[in-house]
């Protein structure tokens, strides 16, 4: 029981979502039956703009051009060498440790970004021929252009993929995860079909004294998509969002906010404490030194879930309540992890409330077990497992996104 409350307190600190814009209270009541087709109604319509955005020009080029990367030994002398295309990947998932990984060396501790794009600067040609990439020398120092068909069906290289205007720091940062030398702090790259941008990005970077950054902005359009992640850290601050609009509808949306003593040094302390097997007890007290209030959001289409959690008073009410070495999650432990945790779902464009969302001792054959319970604005309650797990349930949904993977 001590795990499963550490792992709870710590996950609503990351995943319980929040949002300065409270929902309406004067929503008009709803219930299962309306906003179940309300939701569903949204997911079909999400993979359905999906399915257009893989049609679109510069979709198709992308794909082609991975279909020919996979195909040709360039795969292995450029794709794998960029860290641009880790970066990107990982800045996608929302992964600040997988961003910080993805700027390493395959090889080594060290990143070092010039000397790995100065490697792969040159101009590739498609060689139909011979299936693979005729190499030519840069048009200009750390400058990567490739020449290609934009579709499976072109006869001739149509399209053209280009990264340019990079720029980097010239001082040396050193920290117990990495070494950096020549961390990259401007990029920029267009994707031209028939002569006509398809796709454009841009990075901006900037980082403290240590080598982490301290802030982040991509955007990346493609037709009339675009995405857009912002990151920002301080020692007392860090904020994350993550976008990706249809012009100015929202498909999907995610982002954080935490508060507290985020320094290396407490990490490295709560490491060593929750690691420490001469104490069997562990307090929870020491998550909320660290991240003392947390918030997230979540967005699917108008489908937004919102929240927050008081982590510091919350892990102080479980030490001083002794949960961490009770035997079972009890309605007790439950009203625990209501008071200080707020989560509940809306619909963004017009910001009326879909439901609550509370947590509460769910009976099984070995006692009770923590689960989610939805509560509705008209009275009405569903257990979100069984809500979202029913075959019956969102059928329409289900059959689009099966589409959407096997084409």
């Amino acid at each position: 029981m001590k795990k499963v409350f550490l792992v709870l307190s710590i996950g609503l600190a990351i995943f319980a979502s929040s949002c300065k814009k409270k929902a309406d209270s004067n929503a008009t009541p709803q219930g299962v039956a309306d906003n179940k087709k309300a939701m569903e109604t949204q997911g079909v319509a999400l993979t359905n703009k999906i399915t257009a955005m893989k049609t679109t020009k510069a979709g198709t080029a992308i794909q082609n051009l991975s279909s020919l990367f996979s195909s040709s030994a360039l795969k292995a002398d450029v794709v794998n060498s960029l860290p641009i295309g880790k970066l990107l990947a990982q800045i996608s998932s929302n992964s600040t440790d997988g961003t910080v990984s993805a700027l390493k060396s395959s090889t080594s501790s060290s990143i070092d970004f010039k000397s790995q794009i100065g490697k792969a600067a040159a101009t590739y040609t498609y060689n139909k021929a011979k299936n693979s990439f005729d190499t030519s020398a840069a048009e200009a120092p750390n400058v990567i252009k490739v020449l290609f068909p934009g579709s499976s069906t072109s006869t001739t290289n149509n399209a053209e993929f280009k990264v340019y205007g990079l720029g980097f720091t010239s001082v040396s940062t050193k920290n117990t995860l990495y070494e950096t030398n020549n961390a990259i702090t401007a990029c920029s790259a267009y994707l031209k079909v028939d002569g006509t941008n398809v796709m454009t990005y841009s990075l901006t970077a900037t980082y403290d004294a240590n080598g982490y950054p301290s802030s982040i902005a991509t955007s990346l359009t493609v037709d009339v998509y675009s995405l857009n992640y912002n990151l920002t850290y301080t020692s007392a601050k860090a904020t994350s969002d993550l976008s990706i609009k249809q012009a100015d509808t929202v498909l999907m949306a995610q982002g954080f906010e935490f508060d507290g003593t985020l320094t290396e040094d407490k990490a490295k302390e709560l490491n060593t404490y929750y690691n420490d097997t001469s104490t069997a007890s562990k307090n929870a007290t020491k998550i909320g030194e660290f991240v003392s209030a947390a918030t997230v959001y979540y967005q699917v289409m108008d489908v937004k879930i919102i929240g927050s959690v008081d982590v510091k008073n919350f892990t102080t009410a479980l030490d001083a309540s002794n949960a961490l070495n009770s035997n079972g999650f009890t309605s007790a432990n439950a009203d625990l992890v209501n008071k200080y945790c707020s989560l509940y779902a809306i619909f963004a464009s017009s910001n009326k409330k879909i439901a609550d969302v509370t947590i509460y001792a769910k009976a099984v054959t070995t006692g009770n077990d923590p689960a989610l319970m939805l509560n509705f604005p008209d009275g009405s309650k569903a257990d979100l497992q069984t809500y979202v797990q029913d075959p019956n349930n969102f059928a329409d949904f289900r059959t689009s996104f099966k589409n959407l993977v096997n084409n």
